[in-house]
């Protein structure tokens, strides 16, 4: 293990354990809804509720790092959904490990270091790797198998190929998309004629089908149920959104820090040499651009060999006139500020800000909802568990509204008024700081985030789940 390499790893677990601790909030709702509400749902003893064309493979996974959590008396819900980050992206170092493999026969090269101190400290994977994104997950067994495949091939490794050969697939039973890249790769072993690898990407390729056939099994569903429901569910992805084709090639440009590195595109010559990294990159994001309904997270699983791409053009340029003068100094400038949102601003969190940090408290609290995003959609019920409960109000809130909910009330710890409703500030106001029933209420205090907040100026239509929650907070 060389010294950068463990200088990475370090560095890379301390980003990634500020992130995961300070940005508990969701990026978008498949990060909480369809792994982590799931995950916790059967921790509860109650069944997953997947959709038919959602595998349960990473929801295990988590569910088996929570159970290991109750052993350290990890038991509030906001400590267990930062035990599930902290988890994600300490698994997510592995990608720092397939960087190694990848430039084992360069290791005193200067794309060898970029790109191990980019893949601990680019600006975006601290946050990518610690949310429950499937496609987040993913990202780390794709760098860490295309790595090792590369090093396996190089090194005439059979076992360590079939290895490496596995992690893309083992990437692919979590998010079947991430199967470009396993194609790519036997496609490329076809053009190659090399027949040995070819058949033994085939030979693993079969595993991976029983390995998937074995998932669906256990949890109860026909043998290859949830792949041909995933393609069903996909038919018709237009009715979530269409974007134009160059959306996906412009988010990954992004990743590539355009446009400041154009001061580096010289470098991009060298990638002729890495057939096999830029090939399934391109493929991956050419056949994502096809797809009318785009987001950026579907191009996570390749952030890792993006990152590689872009260490290998950065050093064959490093030192020359235009990479000194228009990409590091842009480079710094933009990974410093993605490196401080990514680690230490949180999200959505006037959705889920209040009763994360109320859970802590106490589990016996009603909450007031009056038009606020808590109640809005299902995120609450991570964390309002009975006997807490979420009560919608319809009318102004006032001690008269309160009044039915007395007798319940005196079973509570108290109760917390909510609204995202600029309208209704004036009601919860009433409230702030007095005494209501024989609860001594808190000032009225505000959930809200930078990038929330910018997110929501930008398109508040669109982004109407970014918007700020006010509360009063009335507790024993």
């Amino acid at each position: 293990m060389t010294k950068h390499l463990q200088y990475a790893l370090l560095i890379g677990f301390i980003l990634r354990l500020f992130s995961s601790y300070f940005v508990y909030g969701p990026q978008a709702l498949d990060d909480y809804l369809n792994q982590i509400l799931p995950a916790l749902r059967m921790d509860q003893g109650l069944p997953h509720d997947l959709p038919v064309y959602r595998s349960a493979l990473m929801i295990w996974i988590l569910l088996g790092w929570t159970k290991l959590g109750h052993l350290l008396a990890i038991e509030t819900v906001l400590s267990q959904i930062r035990w599930i980050y902290f988890f994600l992206g300490t698994t997510s170092l592995i990608g720092i490990l397939g960087v190694h493999y990848y430039f084992s026969d360069k290791k005193d090269s200067l794309a060898y270091k970029l790109s191990l101190y980019l893949m601990a400290a680019y600006g975006l994977m601290p946050f990518i790797s610690t949310r429950g994104f499937l496609e987040s997950f993913a990202t780390c067994f794709v760098t860490f198998g295309l790595g090792l495949l590369v090093h396996a091939i190089r090194e005439k490794k059979d076992i360590l190929i079939c290895a490496g050969l596995y992690l893309i697939g083992f990437a692919t039973l979590l998010r079947f998309q991430v199967g470009l890249i396993y194609v790519f790769a036997v496609a490329y072993f076809i053009y190659q004629k090399n027949w040995k690898l070819f058949f033994q990407s085939i030979g693993v390729g079969i595993a991976l089908i029983l390995t998937q056939i074995g998932i669906e099994v256990l949890d109860g569903r026909a043998p290859m149920s949830v792949l041909l429901n995933y393609f069903k569910a996909n038919e018709n992805v237009a009715q979530y959104g269409a974007q134009p084709w160059y959306t996906t090639w412009a988010t990954w440009l992004f990743f590539l820090y355009f446009p400041f590195s154009i001061g580096i595109a010289k470098g991009a010559k060298q990638l002729k040499d890495h057939s096999l990294l830029i090939g399934s990159t391109l493929f991956f994001v050419f056949v994502h651009s096809l797809v009318p309904h785009k987001e950026e997270r579907f191009l996570y699983p390749i952030v890792g060999l993006t990152i590689i791409i872009l260490a290998i053009a950065w050093a064959n340029q490093w030192g020359q006139r235009w990479e000194k003068i228009i990409f590091r100094p842009g480079f710094y400038f933009l990974n410093s500020i993605l490196l401080v949102v990514g680690c230490f601003v949180n999200t959505q969190v006037g959705e889920i800000g209040f009763p994360a940090e109320i859970q802590q408290q106490s589990n016996k609290v009603l909450y007031f909802d009056r038009d606020s995003l808590v109640g809005l959609g299902y995120m609450h019920e991570i964390f309002i568990r009975p006997p807490s409960k979420l009560i919608k109000l319809t009318d102004k809130i006032s001690n008269e509204a309160l009044a039915p909910y007395r007798h319940e009330l005196q079973n509570m710890d108290g109760f917390v008024l909510l609204t995202s409703n600029p309208d209704y500030r004036g009601e919860l106001q009433v409230f702030s700081g007095k005494m209501a029933l024989w609860f001594q209420c808190s000032v009225e205090s505000e959930k809200n985030s930078l990038t929330d907040a910018l997110i929501y100026k930008m398109n508040p239509k669109r982004n109407y789940r970014r918007r700020p929650t006010w509360a009063v907070v009335c507790l024993k």
